[in-house]
């Protein structure tokens, strides 16, 4: 099993943590990488932010599905390769028809150009600050693009309590990497926007944990984000 794999489970196995994920980008300030997506014969490329997530990442954020599924732990590496599309990306790349069940062929980092599934439409994310419209974003599964740099968690409670369990599970599975760098979501949010509070109440959640370890192992950032009462 891998490294990420082995921290996720044992992280979801924290007293109060509701659900935990990993993502290359995370909302309004995410630093979204761009990729290339060719939509097939007779068309152009099109630029594209690529969100590559495990299947959690959409209950963290409460990202509704539009149509089709989401990310599934079937969708692992080795299967027919799929991914979701924003609303704002199946509404231009594809006006008037459905977009699932087409196929497109991805520029993701280092794997080259390679041919994957329209599976599903996830609503639009703002991810390059709050006052800017959201842009065309797919979401590839991670156990079939292994490109996440952030653990992302929903607890219930002090987020802060769980700060302990993530620097123990990091260091059961590898005693030498280093975790550094915690933070509440607030101060995540306020490094993009002085309407901090206002932020939060879009993302819908008041706090994150995050972390970040480095050594043997890529980068990890991480967060642990706490659900608001009336969400």
């Amino acid at each position: 099993m891998r490294f990420d794999e082995q921290l996720l489970n044992r992280l979801q196995a924290a007293p109060g943590v509701e659900v935990v994920s990993v993502a290359n980008s995370l909302p309004v300030r995410g630093q979204t990488d761009i990729t290339l997506m060719n939509l097939g014969p007779g068309k152009n490329e099109q630029a594209v932010g690529v969100h590559s997530v495990s299947s959690g990442y959409f209950r963290i954020f409460r990202i509704p599905l539009r149509c089709g599924r989401w990310l599934t732990a079937r969708d692992r590496a080795g299967a027919q390769k799929v991914l979701l599309v924003n609303e704002t990306a199946a509404g231009k790349f594809w006006p008037g028809e459905n977009p699932i069940g087409k196929h497109v062929l991805l520029k993701v980092w280092d794997t080259g150009e390679q041919e994957a599934e329209v599976v599903g439409v996830a609503g639009d994310v703002r991810y390059d600050g709050v006052e800017k419209p959201a842009e065309n974003d797919v979401y590839v599964g991670f156990a079939q693009y292994p490109e996440a740099g952030n653990v992302v968690l929903r607890v219930v409670g002090d987020p802060m309590s769980a700060a302990a369990f993530v620097r123990t599970a990091v260091h059961e599975l590898d005693k030498d990497l280093p975790v550094y760098g915690i933070q509440t979501m607030e101060q995540h949010l306020a490094r993009a926007t002085s309407r901090t509070r206002f932020s939060a109440v879009l993302l819908g959640v008041f706090a994150v944990l995050a972390l970040r370890a480095r050594g043997s192992r890529r980068l990890w950032r991480g967060g642990v984000l706490s659900g608001r009462a009336d969400a």
